[in-house]
């Protein structure tokens, strides 16, 4: 049930971003949209026309009367009094989409399918003349597989390529063949070929706004269905050549394998057992990230009860000995990792070493924060009321989900959440606290993995 709720948002937030606006409707407006343009309504998955003359300015830069009348002197003295300079941002719409893959085998089979819609505003007036109410008609291109093409492995040669026009040449299929290993780097592309005019710097006609609209794609597609051969991992770049934050990342999903990478917009693939038959552009992608229980590790009841930690300056000897029971339950799980780099391919023990220290780093920083606890009046009575007034939330959340009933359970902080409370205690006391400028990061144990090290 929640799955498919999850599902129906995505849905309606495909329709809105992407299209179509009415799907499943019926009538004469059922593919159509009425007194807004298609570039107004819809905001990804678009292949925009090539601009003859395009400047490349941002098209969001503020422009007012008074910037253009000050003169050079004027426009110097504004900029140097505020101490901000004004550099123009260069954005160029997108024209193509793409992406690459590796295949390998003797013989190598690909299909082909781009897919997209155009709109187009009838040429209907009134009676007197007049262009009738603004409505743009929907028009399905390339929905079958009269646009694909199934292409085999070139004859010969270490680098191939090939074109063709496709939508009654609004657009061009692209395909780049490369030799690598024992077998193919494929690059596909679907471009938008159509072009428009230049625009006047005094902004756009509505006839040029017009022609915008109807010479882009929308709900652009290109699927690639491979027929023979077998795609394979896709070339991971030399570790030794990736950043410190690049290399930390290659360790924790090491083991995630990497079928395809898109050039414009994210891409997905299907597949069939163990072979990969087909792979596709995604403008929206989605994927299902488990539920990650935190494990309590070594904290009793006492130090994740929200209302029992809001009465410590009742019994704060008490509290704080829970709490150092809570952050040394959290330190012996951090050294526990220490013993796990070993078992790792070499050249990934520096980065596990590098987020190794940032962890020991927050263990001494959430120990500190409870010996702060112990030992500041003012702190100790600013942590009880923020825990009162977050029990008196999470209590009034409790009736709310219990409405049938009285709750029976009692507010309780899930672990990270109280190490985050922990951790930021003494930067956001002393203003000099070299951490104070850190957006923090809390590494924790996964109740349903807990054997397993922070980087498995």
């Amino acid at each position: 049930m929640i799955r498919e709720s999850r599902n129906e948002i995505y849905r309606w937030l495909r329709r809105c971003l992407i299209g179509p606006a009415n799907p499943g409707a019926s009538g004469p407006d059922s593919d159509s949209l009425n007194r807004i343009r298609p570039l107004e309504r819809f905001q990804t998955g678009i292949l925009f026309p090539v601009s003859i003359g395009e400047s490349g300015l941002d098209a969001a830069e503020p422009e007012t009367d008074d910037e253009e009348e000050l003169t050079g002197d004027e426009e110097n003295a504004g900029t140097e009094a505020s101490g901000l300079s004004r550099p123009k941002r260069t954005v160029l719409p997108p024209s193509s989409v793409g992406f690459s893959f590796f295949v390998q085998g003797d013989s190598i089979e690909i299909q082909l399918i781009p897919r997209a819609v155009r709109y187009e505003l009838p040429e209907d007036r009134t009676e007197q003349g007049r262009f009738a109410a603004e409505t743009w008609r929907r028009v399905p291109l390339g929905r079958d597989d009269s646009e694909g093409r199934t292409l085999p492995t070139p004859d010969r040669g270490s680098v191939h390529h090939w074109r063709e026009p496709v939508f009654d040449a609004r657009a061009e299929l692209f395909v780049l063949w490369r030799r690598h290993a024992d077998g193919w780097l494929i690059t596909v592309s679907l471009s938008n070929t159509q072009q428009v005019g230049a625009q006047p710097q005094a902004g756009p006609a509505k006839n040029e706004l017009r022609e915008q609209n109807e010479r882009s794609l929308l709900e652009v597609e290109l699927e690639c269905f491979v027929h023979q051969g077998a795609v394979g991992p896709y070339p991971r770049a030399d570790f030794h050549l990736l950043s410190d934050e690049e290399q930390e990342l290659e360790l924790r999903y090491r083991n995630q394998i990497i079928y395809a990478i898109g050039h414009g917009a994210a891409v997905d693939w299907t597949p069939d057992g163990d072979r990969v038959v087909s792979i596709r552009t995604e403008f929206l992608p989605k994927v299902e990230v488990p539920r990650v229980d935190p494990d309590a590790g070594e904290a009793d009841g006492t130090a994740l009860e929200v209302e029992r930690l809001a009465a410590i300056t009742a019994d704060r000897d008490g509290i704080c000995d829970a709490l150092d029971r809570f952050v040394a339950g959290y330190t012996n799980w951090v050294e526990d990792q220490a013993d796990s780099i070993v078992a790792l391919d070499s050249r990934y023990r520096p980065a596990a070493a590098n987020i190794l220290k940032r962890m020991r780093t927050a263990a001494g920083r959430m120990q500190a924060g409870a010996d702060r606890l112990r030992e500041d009046d003012t702190a100790t009575r600013a942590f009880g009321l923020a825990n009162e007034a977050m029990a008196s939330q999470m209590r009034q959340s409790l009736r709310w989900r219990h409405a049938s009933g009285k709750p029976t359970e009692a507010p309780r902080w899930r672990p990270f959440q109280l190490a985050f409370l922990l951790l930021t205690i003494e930067s956001a006391i002393d203003e000099d606290a070299d951490d104070r400028d850190l957006v923090d990061l809390i590494w924790f144990r996964p109740a349903a993995a807990r054997p397993r090290p922070t980087w498995a």
